[in-house]
């Protein structure tokens, strides 16, 4: 599907960027990125994952 292809670009653009500044993405955080912005799963869940994980 091409909206798969723009979301999986745009995600990539922006891990480049985040590991420009030195920081490391994991693949296990890019699938919940992706899976936030493909509507997979809503704010709520995202932030309740990410928060988990720190």
């Amino acid at each position: 599907m091409q909206a798969d292809k723009i979301y999986s670009e745009a995600l990539n653009s922006a891990v480049a960027s985040v590991e420009i500044e030195g920081y490391k993405v994991t693949d296990a955080q890019k699938e919940i990125c992706l899976g936030f912005v493909t509507g997979e799963i809503n704010k709520d869940e995202f932030i309740k994952i990410m928060l988990e994980r720190c």
